[in-house]
Parts: C-alpha cells; structure tokens; sequence
C-alpha cells in the first residue's frame, strides 16, 4: 500500500496500538488478524481488514478506537465470538466497515437492537464457542453493560464528525492531549500543534524542566504536565502488562 492513501487516516503499528490502548500486543493481534486454537482457525474480530506497508500490519485511527471499544466489551467477560456478531450486525446497521468507531451515542440508542441475536446467530455463535446457547444471553445481558461503560468512559475523550470518530482525547478534552488523524499521522499531540507528546516526555526524562521544555517549544505549561502525565500513564501500564 502506498503511504499517500493513508494520509488523514492515521498510521499505527500493532505495537503502537498496544501502548496507546494499554492491552498486551499479542491480545491486539488476535483481534485484528484472527488466530488458531485447538486446531480451528478463529477470524478476526474486529470488521475491517487491517493493512500492511512493507510487509509490516498497520491499523488506522477508526481501527484504533474499534480497538478500545473492543477491550470495553472484553474487560466485562464477554467472549470474542459475541463481539464480533455484534460488530458484523452494527456494520449492517449503520452501513459502515467501523462499526465500534461508530457514534457512541448512537449505541447507547440502538444497543438493544445490535445485541439482539436471531436463533440462527446464536447458534452460529454457541458453536463457534462452544458453548450452551444460553450462555450467550448472559453474554449479551453484559454487552448491554459494556455499552454503557463504553459510553462512560469514552464519549467526553471521542470528538465525533458525521457520527464517526474524529479525535481521540485520551485525558478528556479539558487536557491538551489529542489524537488527530489529520496531524502527524494520528500520533498523541499536544491540540493546536505537531508536537508529539513522547518528544516533551522524553526531554523531560533527559532532565529538562518543565518551564523550559514550555519555552522551547512555545506553549504553557500545562500543556507540558498533560504530556508528561498522559506518556507516564502509558508507561505504567506497559509495565504491568510486562
């Protein structure tokens, strides 16, 4: 694929994905590519192929959110086979290839629609699963669940344009912390500029001050602190996830 088409679409490796999202990479690759276990070979996931450049896997930015909205469902015990009948009947629904970049709002309104499976479905999914087909109704009970914390979570940090996500605030949009697609390649910037949040980090780490790395590079402080907090939260949870 050639770099052009990509532009204002945001460029991300699996293991970039894995940082900003906080989830083990190996996690992320069995999402977006499928796996095999037990002798069967599982699909991905998430609804949209993923991309590759040089040989090399790489995810957009709506690929990025349908990443986090997936950890959402995942985190409240609902298994992969469920998630991802939901993804295929949210495609259909609202007529795009990111279903879970889709506005949150939007979920919150047609959640029970999305999460009604016909029998067909559920035996689709109870195979896959291997599981009792009753099961699967307490899985969707708890898809109803992760909607909602979704919507919690994330509907203050996703700024939606035409009902797809647009910008990512990770810090909520009262910190300076963004991820545009439409600015360097979709990677964590301070709002208002192409300065990259892991350039402030990382001066800071070297020994600079805050005052002066503000100075440096013409911005308040603040914006500085936002840098320097959101980049230590993914270090943190890099090294729990190690």
């Amino acid at each position: 694929m050639d770099a052009r088409e990509l532009l204002g679409k945001g460029v991300y490796s699996i293991s970039e994905v894995a940082r900003i999202s906080k989830i083990d990479p190996r996690r992320i690759r069995r999402w977006v590519i499928g796996y095999d276990a037990n002798g069967k070979t599982f699909p991905p996931v998430m609804y949209s192929p993923v991309l590759k450049m040089d040989d090399t896997e790489i995810l957009t930015f709506l690929q990025l959110i349908e990443v986090l909205y997936i950890k959402e469902f995942y985190e409240v015990g609902i298994h992969l086979p469920v998630i991802r009948k939901i993804g295929k009947n949210a495609a259909k629904e609202y007529k795009t290839n990111y279903p879970f970049a889709y506005n949150a709002e939007k979920w919150k309104t047609d959640g029970k629609t999305l999460l009604r499976f016909s029998d067909a479905d559920m035996l689709e999914v109870a195979e896959e699963e291997d599981v009792a087909p009753g099961r699967i109704y307490v899985q969707l009970d708890n898809g109803q669940t992760a909607i909602g914390q979704f919507i919690e979570l994330y509907l203050h940090k996703i700024r939606y344009v035409r009902d797809i996500a647009a910008e990512f605030w990770p810090l909520g949009e009262d910190h300076r912390v963004v991820l545009d697609p439409e600015r360097a390649f979709g990677r964590p910037i301070i709002a208002g500029t192409r300065t990259e949040t892991s350039v402030l980090y990382n001066l800071y780490k070297a020994g600079d001050t805050i005052p002066v790395i503000a100075h440096w590079y013409e911005m308040d402080e603040q914006a500085v602190k936002d840098a320097i907090e959101y980049e230590q939260s993914l270090d943190e949870a890099l090294r729990k996830v190690a």
